[in-house]
């Protein structure tokens, strides 16, 4: 690229010197944005103009030392002190901008594209920046290279007139791409009608509705190789049944577990809410008063409330096993895994009923009782139900 300034060397001393010309510089801040920025941050804070340069060719000697040897990548352009930070900011914003650029860089061009990856750009935002290849970091120089070429665009007459003055140059450039960059996809639009694209990424022409055409079914191969008659036609495609219409299809009363009414279920939840704290008080004396307007989690302490729910979510996939097993066919099997499932229920109780009694009857104690005490009951219903299969089963049995 013309950015890569050839140097000048007098042969008697290892000193090389560069000549820069305004065109150059502007070229140089067009096509390597990192260097753009970093002259607009640092000269003259920082850094003289010339320290500027001087800096600037010997991070590109060391580039180009690196990529003839194959050693490095673009992770290592990240490490430079100087440019590597303003690198690191133009591959966020990049990778942010992903899915404009698809819209703004021509597929004929994109050197990065790989077959199956569309653009090559919807893949490549995903990755880090720093772990792609030194062979990817020239496809992105190329790029770059290429679209300002095919722009055509002249830089607009006066921005030169400064001379040798690199600050107003830089200063003069950053507006202008500040303007661009508000008219790109304008540009963009009107150029893409107007460029023949890949021939593969172009949408495949629709049938005409005059036109008799029967899609290809192949669900028998051997119908169109066994048989002289036509091969039949494709069922039409259904349209899309809306969700509304499933809801409506459906038969609530031949359901396993019929819903139920929710004004019906609010009354009942109410019904069994009334009294509550009055029970609570009965029980564990004035300390309960109000205890049901205070959410547990908000109460108690997270390791505690956690302990609970464990032991309730213990009896509940127990209870689950248990109702299942009693629903089974009745059977050897079935009397066994009935027993074991009555026994482990019978020792979880015995847990829950040590939560409940443990300590004195403090807040902790309260919860627990609120949280377990449904459980308990549910346990206790399912040790009558099996007492009393057990009783049904030795009345049927052979004697």
């Amino acid at each position: 690229m013309a950015s890569d300034v050839r140097p000048a060397a007098d042969g008697q001393t290892d000193t090389v010197h560069f000549s820069l010309t305004p065109e150059i510089i502007a070229q140089i801040f067009t096509e390597r944005p990192e260097v753009h920025r970093a002259y607009l941050a640092k000269v003259p804070h920082e850094l003289s103009e010339k320290e500027f340069w001087t800096a600037y060719f010997k991070e590109q000697y060391k580039r180009l030392a690196r990529r003839r040897r194959g050693l490095g990548g673009e992770e290592d352009d990240f490490e430079d002190t100087m440019f590597g930070p303003f690198r690191q900011q133009i591959a966020r914003q990049e990778a942010a901008l992903a899915r404009a650029r698809i819209k703004a860089i021509d597929p004929t061009l994109d050197l990065e594209a790989e077959r199956a990856e569309e653009y090559g750009l919807l893949q490549r935002a995903g990755e880090e920046a720093t772990t792609l290849s030194a062979a990817v970091h020239v496809a992105h120089d190329l790029n770059r290279h290429g679209a300002r070429v095919l722009e055509g665009t002249p830089l607009p007459p006066g921005v030169l007139e400064g001379g040798h003055d690199t600050l107003a140059l830089a200063k003069k450039l950053a507006e202008l791409r500040t303007t661009a960059q508000a008219t790109a996809e304008e540009e963009t639009a009107r150029r893409r009608p107007h460029s023949p694209g890949l021939e593969d990424l172009r949408a495949r022409p629709k049938a005409r509705a005059s036109e008799d055409v029967v899609p290809l079914n192949l669900k028998d191969p051997g119908v169109y190789f066994k048989t002289d008659e036509p091969a039949p036609a494709a069922p039409p495609a259904v349209g899309a049944v809306s969700t509304l219409a499933i809801l409506e299809s459906i038969d609530p009363s031949n359901l396993p577990i019929p819903p139920c009414d929710p004004a019906l279920s609010l009354k009942v939840l109410e019904e069994l809410s009334t009294g509550s704290d009055a029970g609570l008080v009965a029980r564990f004396g004035p300390l309960a008063a109000g205890v049901s307007g205070v959410a547990a989690d908000v109460a108690l302490l997270p390791g505690l409330l956690s302990l609970l729910r464990a032991e309730a979510l213990r009896t509940q996939e127990l209870l689950r096993h248990f109702w299942s097993a009693l629903r089974a066919p009745a059977d050897a099997g079935r009397r066994e895994r009935l027993g074991g499932l009555a026994r482990a229920l019978h020792e979880q109780l015995g847990r829950l009923e040590a939560h409940m009694a443990a300590g004195p009857a403090g807040m902790e104690q309260i919860y627990a009782t609120i949280l377990l005490e449904p459980w308990k009951r549910a346990i206790g219903l399912a040790q009558a139900e099996h007492v009393r299969d057990a009783a049904r089963y030795a009345d049927t049995a052979p004697r």
